[in-house]
């Protein structure tokens, strides 16, 4: 992830060197599968409960919660 083959954002690639043990939650993906993150704006956003609009730009066969 934070190689510099990866074509992850550099901003990306900072915070996830820079990320301590407490920085990651578990969460649950959009799909419905565990996964982890690192602790951001938008998860504490999401964990109040804050929604915000959004369109999808991809065609998935299952539609995200």
């Amino acid at each position: 992830m934070t190689t510099h083959e990866c074509d992850a954002d550099e901003r990306f690639k900072q915070t996830y060197i820079q990320a301590k043990l407490e920085d990651i939650v578990f969460i649950k993906s959009p799909v419905g599968f565990p996964g982890r993150a690192i602790r951001n704006k938008f998860l504490e956003e999401v964990e109040a409960g804050i929604r915000k609009p959004f369109t999808c730009r991809w065609k998935c066969l299952r539609t995200c919660d």
